[in-house]
């Protein structure tokens, strides 16, 4: 009788964990290659003047702490996919997306994609740029 049960555990264990861990990986808002280190942003601002940096914040958190990046482009997430027609000119162009610390930007990063934008998360958002390079805005 105990083995009988012990291998009811198992087998419910088993069928849990190959039901769980797909829904998981399903779940995962980026792909490898759709994310960019604030290091790896740095170096395309410095090569490329013209790169275009997303920032997906509010207006006040621009002037909070954290502050923004010099040339940014500003369009909260909440208000994107109504305003994608401001970002037409760059479709053909990287677009590098910020925020606070890489949620919304991740979010904001698959709506650009879903509308053909050649779209990057830029990890860690401007926490990680701050922690990287201090007070330095470009």
């Amino acid at each position: 009788m105990k083995k009988q049960y012990e291998w009811k555990h198992l087998l419910a264990g088993l069928i849990l964990l190959l039901t769980v861990v797909p829904l998981v990986c399903a779940c995962s808002t980026e792909k490898p290659g759709e994310q960019v280190s604030v290091q790896d942003l740095q170096k395309k601002i410095a090569k490329d003047k013209g790169s275009v940096v997303l920032d997906v914040r509010t207006a006040p958190e621009l002037t909070s702490e954290l502050g923004k990046l010099d040339g940014v482009i500003n369009i909260p997430v909440q208000e994107l996919e109504q305003r994608l027609a401001e970002l037409k000119a760059y479709q053909k162009s990287p677009v590098y997306v910020i925020c606070r610390s890489g949620n919304r930007s991740g979010v904001a990063t698959r709506i650009l994609r879903e509308h053909g934008f050649e779209a990057y998360n830029v990890t860690g958002g401007m926490r990680a740029w701050r922690a990287a390079f201090g007070a330095n805005n470009r």
